[in-house]
């Protein structure tokens, strides 16, 4: 039965397993125990002597671990008290630590990497997920959010939540949760070093994409084998003796099964396949009589280029997914705003749906699904403006990445497939950028050097 006692302070310890490291600012409550003295109990456990420290083992004291009332502990030493009031209970390991964990939730909030090593502590003593949101307060997905962030290196954990606490670095938990979806913990604990820098989406956005690419890639073959389509020979990707299929290639990290692979309209013992990286391409034979055999320059040069025209156009790929991903969490909070730029999106709606060639972009936002050929333009007006009339505010910052992005090809390269890639000028994309910057987005080097024409696989002429 728990009993309460005045007990010397030396006697009184920290909790080992206490999931808060740092006590915070002291100075006032120091102020108030020395004025009113100890106002509430502090609720301790017998000290289990194999956790002591030697000194304290050698002491032969009868010591006590404070479950409830560290800060008090701390405080009261500072204002110069020499015994404290405790309850002395009897409560098992597993409730101890609950009991502090739960505690420090009600009384401060625990930093994120404190919130992980206590949720993973409870865990280890025989808590479920369940458990855990009941007795310390979080929902459930909280709960489950911190236990994946324990499984990274604690070390690097702690160092990336100082920084940000020290102001170096900007962390979301929608980064935490991205992190998450990366199996391996290898390469989560690499990309853990890149949260909260402009770096992180681009290095996740390859890490993502390699994943999901491994996943797919054994049902993929298994298809290929069905249909009885062979690999493409060493060495022939850039032989003139094949053609690729430029209007099929498979991105491995969005297909799916059931999704189709092959493409239509083609004898499939007159096709080969070439994987490359993240995706899958396509080729036949060259039907053309007694090629020109081309010199060993020649062809390192095809495959330069090839290798270049490969790069700027799946960097560039990578580039306008993360543009998407954060345009489209954007959100109107500005009340001066919405007036004005409800007229402007309907003007700007109006002028890009006068033409033949809507963009996809529109196209879906819009639910204009059906062809050009059976939708008549004031059809199309109709559709839209009351789509648009209708729209809430968070729907607004989509609108504005449709218009800005409305070609999906919008990039800042240009040339034919047999010469290096150019970087062209794109005052829209400058825009777009200018815009999505202003609001908090954070450029990669990779886009930065696509902007301003220093990318390396840019013709140098």
């Amino acid at each position: 039965m728990d009993r309460i006692e005045m007990i010397p302070i030396q006697f009184l310890r920290h909790h080992p397993d206490n999931p808060r490291k740092d006590l915070g600012d002291l100075s006032e409550l120091t102020e108030s125990v020395r004025v009113r003295g100890i106002l509430q109990n502090l609720t301790v456990v017998t000290a289990d002597a194999d956790r002591l420290s030697k000194e304290d083992q050698k002491s032969g004291y009868h010591l006590f671990w404070v479950v409830i009332g560290n800060r008090r502990l701390e405080a009261a030493a500072a204002a110069g008290l020499t015994e404290l009031p405790c309850v002395i209970s009897d409560m098992g390991h597993e409730e101890q630590v609950a009991t502090m964990l739960q505690e420090n939730m009600q009384r401060q909030d625990l930093t994120v990497y404190e919130q992980a090593q206590g949720f993973q502590m409870m865990m280890d003593l025989g808590f479920n997920e369940d458990q855990i949101a009941e007795r310390t307060g979080f929902s459930k997905a909280t709960v489950k959010r911190r236990l994946k962030m324990a499984e990274l290196d604690p070390k690097a954990l702690k160092k990336v939540c100082e920084d940000e606490a020290a102001g170096n670095r900007q962390i979301s938990m929608a980064e935490f949760d991205k992190l998450a979806k990366i199996d391996d913990l290898k390469k989560r604990n690499a990309l853990l070093n890149k949260l909260g820098t402009s770096d992180f989406a681009w290095e996740y956005g390859k890490t993502w994409r390699d994943q999901e690419s491994a996943k797919a890639l054994p049902e993929i073959k298994k298809i290929l084998r069905a249909a009885h389509i062979n690999k493409l020979p060493d060495g022939k990707r850039y032989s003139s003796e094949y053609d690729r299929h430029y209007d099929w290639t498979v991105k491995l990290y969005e297909w799916k099964p059931g999704d189709q692979l092959i493409p239509e309209a083609k004898k499939k013992d007159e096709l080969f396949y070439f994987l490359d990286d993240n995706e899958i391409e396509f080729f036949t034979k060259h039907k053309r009589a007694d090629p020109v055999p081309k010199t060993e320059e020649e062809k390192a040069e095809e495959k330069r280029i090839a290798e270049a025209w490969e790069n700027v156009k799946k960097d560039t790929e990578l580039a306008r997914q993360l543009r998407r991903e954060f345009a489209d969490g954007l959100s109107v909070t500005q009340k001066n705003v919405p007036k004005m730029m409800h007229s402007l999106m309907v003007a700007v709606v109006l002028g890009e749906l006068e033409y033949v060639s809507i963009s996809d972009n529109i196209k879906g936002l819009f639910g204009l699904e059906t062809t050009l050929e059976t939708t008549s333009y004031n059809e199309r007006i109709q559709t839209a403006m009351q789509k648009l009339s209708g729209m809430p505010m968070n729907e607004w910052a989509k609108l504005i990445r449709c218009l800005f992005d409305a070609d999906n090809k919008t990039c800042y390269y240009e040339g034919y497939q047999r010469e290096m890639p150019r970087w062209k000028e794109n005052t829209i994309l400058d825009a777009y950028y200018d815009y999505l910057v202003a609001n908090g987005y954070q450029m990669s080097d990779t886009e930065q050097q696509l902007k301003d024409g220093t990318y390396p696989y840019f013709s140098k002429a």
